[in-house]
């Protein structure tokens, strides 16, 4: 996988943007008894994706076909992470990378100054008419200090309405396949991690970013147990999308990919603000999950440092494991 392989109102506060779409996909009953069914695949060596090294890899492999959420929360609590229904681990103290597990405490958050920075960026651009002019009388977007007022800006910021239209819609789908969305990966992939473009084939992004193992499993929340896509929008144009699990215990990045015409929001670092967000409000609703997994920190590798900004974070242990 790549180094750069994050809302639905729950109460009825006034017109929130993130919804979700209705979907025929089944849920099951919370705690409901479902077949977990994967096999062994490997135990191989191959190339590093981080340092290019040559057979320097090394990672236990297993293909799973249906798997609970609460199984696979306790599979990422032991080093596991999925890429579509492979899941793998890696074998640290073989590998010339070593990746560990890396989990941020969502509900003691402590926003940095870079990451405000992102926010203020993508205020003025909500501030700003499609004419580049500026409001003179200027909204007042709340201070982010805490991971309360986190949540209280991006409800705003989904709320802003400075044309008589929203600016900002953020809406989160069950996983599938959808046209739009494939085609802002191939862009993605071709602009940033310079695939050539006769090789980013729809099946390989329906393996990828679409099939999932998991079941959806209800909660006491709005949203099952479970894979998904949020989507972005700036003035009713699809510029990103997040892959995420809701699990019992987490909100688990996946994949994110974005418009490169719009790089200069940083939408990276503000999917993942958002994305711990939702993880905040979630614990409204289910008090275990507190954890906001950014998938694989990996020290030895510039590309991944980034992770560590987000504070205060916790890495897994490999030795306990």
């Amino acid at each position: 996988m790549s180094a750069e392989e994050s809302d639905k109102s729950f109460e009825s506060e006034g017109s929130e943007s993130m919804e979700e779409e209705e979907e025929e996909i089944e849920e099951l009953e919370e705690n409901e008894n479902c077949f977990n069914i994967m096999y062994y695949c490997s135990n191989d060596a191959s190339s590093c994706g981080y340092c290019k090294g040559s057979n320097s890899s090394y990672t236990y492999g297993a293909f799973a076909i249906y798997l609970s959420c609460s199984i696979y929360q306790d599979m990422i609590d032991m080093g596991w992470r999925r890429s579509g229904k492979y899941c793998y681990k890696p074998i640290l103290d073989k590998s010339c990378c070593p990746q560990n597990t890396i989990r941020l405490r969502s509900l003691e958050y402590k926003i940095s100054k870079s990451h405000k920075k992102v926010l203020k960026k993508m205020e003025k651009y909500l501030t700003t008419s499609p004419n580049n002019e500026e409001l003179v009388n200027k909204p007042q977007f709340p201070t982010v200090n805490s991971p309360e007022t986190l949540v209280k800006w991006f409800e705003y910021a989904k709320n802003y309405k400075p044309f008589g239209k929203e600016r900002l819609k953020i809406t989160i789908t069950k996983s599938k396949l959808e046209t739009p969305t494939f085609e802002l990966y191939k862009k993605y992939q071709i602009n940033v991690h310079k695939d050539k473009p006769e090789k980013v084939k729809e099946q390989g992004y329906k393996r990828f970013l679409v099939d999932t193992p998991l079941y959806y499993m209800k909660n006491k929340s709005s949203y099952a147990y479970g894979s998904y896509h949020q989507k972005y929008y700036l003035d009713d144009k699809l510029i990103a999308v997040g892959v995420i699990d809701i699990l019992p215990r987490c909100v688990s990045s996946v994949y994110f990919m974005y418009d490169t015409d719009y790089s200069s929001l940083s939408l990276g670092v503000f999917s993942a603000l958002q994305e711990i967000a939702f993880s905040i409000k979630l614990n409204k609703y289910l008090e275990d999950l507190k954890y906001y997994y950014l998938g694989f920190y990996i020290h030895s590798c510039p590309k991944m440092t980034y992770k560590a900004q987000y504070s205060p974070s916790d890495l897994l242990d490999p030795v306990s494991i």
